[in-house]
C-alpha cells in the first residue's frame, strides 16, 4: 500500500489522515499490541527495554479519553512503571495526554499530538511504527517494532529511509535498544502478545497495573 504524505515541518512530510486511516485500520491495528521502543531520540543510555500496550476504552472512536496506554521500561536493571495515559482521536489524529506522577499523585502534564512517518502492515514483525512529536522539550523521533529482536539491519534501514524520504538529520541522537537476547515476551509484564502476521491477543486480567486505568469498567467491554 502506497502511503500518502503531507508537509510536516520539523519531521519533512507526515502520514495524511487518509494514510493514517487506511494503514491502521481507523486506529484498531494501533491497539492490543505489544510495541516494543527499539531506537528514539528519547531513549537514554542503558535502556534494556521499553514497551507499550494501547487499548480501547469502549465503544468510542473518536473523542478525548477513549483509549488507554500502559508503559513499562527496564533502565539498568530498574523497572519503571509509567503512570497510565489516555488518548484521543481528534479529527483523524492520535493525541496523546501524558501523565507524571509526584509522590503521592499522578497528574496530566500535556498533551501531545503524534504524527506517523511508518505503520508496520498486516502486523509483520518487520515492519516499524514510527511517531514524531513536537513537545515542550523539542521534535522527537520513536521507532517502535512488535518483536522486540527485530534486526539492527532493519533499524539501521529505518533510520537511513527516515533520512532520505523525510529529511530527518538526526542519525547521531538516536539511540538504540538492544533487548537481551534471551528476552521473551512477558519477562516485564507484557499482558499483549503479538504474531507476526496475525492478529495479537490481548489479556486484561494478566494487567498486574490494573489499578491505574482510569477509564471504567476495566477491563473494557469486548
Amino acid at each position: 500500500m502506497e502511503i500518502k504524505y503531507e508537509k510536516g515541518g520539523h519531521f519533512g512530510n507526515i502520514m495524511t489522515v487518509e494514510a493514517m486511516a487506511a494503514k491502521t485500520d481507523n486506529f484498531n491495528k494501533l491497539m492490543n499490541r505489544c510495541w516494543y521502543g527499539v531506537a528514539g531520540t528519547i531513549f537514554p543510555e542503558g535502556m534494556e527495554s521499553f514497551w507499550e500496550i494501547n487499548w480501547w476504552d469502549g465503544d468510542k472512536r473518536t473523542g478525548k479519553k477513549i483509549l488507554s496506554n500502559q508503559t513499562i521500561t527496564k533502565t539498568k536493571g530498574k523497572w519503571e512503571v509509567s503512570p497510565l495515559w489516555t488518548g484521543n482521536i481528534v479529527d483523524g489524529k492520535l493525541q496523546m495526554n501524558v501523565r507524571m506522577k509526584m509522590k503521592c499523585f499522578s497528574f496530566t502534564a500535556m498533551t501531545v499530538p503524534y504524527s506517523f512517518l511508518n505503520f508496520p502492515e498486516n502486523d509483520s514483525f518487520s515492519g516499524f511504527w514510527v511517531v514524531a512529536a513536537n513537545t515542550p522539550m523539542g521534535p522527537i523521533i520513536m521507532m517502535f517494532c512488535l518483536d522486540p529482536h527485530v534486526s539492527a539491519e532493519k533499524v539501521d534501514a529505518e533510520i537511513t529511509r527516515l533520512e532520505v524520504e523525510h529529511g530527518i538529520k538526526c542519525r547521531d541522537k538516536i539511540r538504540k535498544i538492544v533487548y537481551d537476547p534471551n528476552y521473551k515476551p512477558g519477562d516485564t509484564d507484557e499482558f499483549a502478545f503479538n504474531k507476526d502476521g496475525k492478529p495479537p491477543t490481548i489479556d486484561h486480567s494478566k494487567n498486574k497495573y490494573a489499578h491505574q486505568v482510569l477509564a471504567k469498567p476495566y477491563p473494557p467491554p469486548s
